[in-house]
C-alpha cells in the first residue's frame, strides 16, 4: 500500500494490528475515519505490504492501493472489538 501524506508515511506499524485512521483516498476526498489492517510489512522498510486494507463506512469499497492522506488516531486492542461486540 502506498501511503503520500500524513502521519501514516513514517508511522511505525506493528504487522498484523488494526488501526483507527482518518484517511482520504483522493486529494479531492475530505478527511474520514475508518479502519486499517496493516497485513504483513514490507522488509526493512517496515511499510504495510501484502494484505493491508482500509474499510469504511462510505462508498468506497474496502481499498488496498494507494492512498493519498492517512493519519493513525488509534491502535485497535482486540480486547477492545470483544467488549464492543458484547453491549
Amino acid at each position: 500500500m502506498q501511503i503520500k501524506n500524513g502521519n501514516a508515511v513514517n508511522f511505525n506499524f506493528e504487522e498484523k494490528t488494526y488501526y483507527v485512521v482518518e484517511v482520504a483516498m483522493r486529494d479531492s476526498n475530505p478527511l474520514h475515519r475508518a479502519i486499517f489492517y496493516s497485513g504483513y510489512l514490507n522488509g526493512p522498510s517496515g511499510k504495510p505490504g501484502g494484505y493491508a486494507v482500509i474499510w469504511e463506512g462510505s462508498y468506497e469499497e474496502t481499498h488496498t492501493g494507494k492512498v493519498h492522506y492517512m493519519d493513525v488516531i488509534s491502535k485497535i486492542e482486540m480486547g477492545q472489538c470483544e467488549r464492543v461486540l458484547k453491549t
